[in-house]
């Protein structure tokens, strides 16, 4: 069991597009299988995370820095 969740950059949606193609059209949706936070983000910009559709969880978020791989660690990490 999972909770369905979307980033929104920009005019890009960021999600699971069997569950959201309803919502976006194709040019808007991007598969998370397919497609990283990294590769859509710029420094200081900011997006949202939705988080889990029934509670409609929103955190506003700013690209503050970018540091590079650290190969000790296990990512995700906040």
């Amino acid at each position: 069991f999972s909770h369905m969740y979307e980033f929104k950059v920009g005019k890009k949606v960021i999600g699971d597009i069997d569950g959201l193609s309803e919502v976006y059209d194709e040019d808007t949706l991007l598969d998370y299988y397919e497609t990283t936070l990294d590769s859509q983000l710029k420094l200081k910009q900011k997006f949202s995370y939705i988080y889990d559709f029934g509670d409609n969880w929103e955190h506003l978020l700013k690209v503050e820095k970018s540091l590079p791989i650290d190969p000790d660690l296990q990512y995700p990490v906040c």
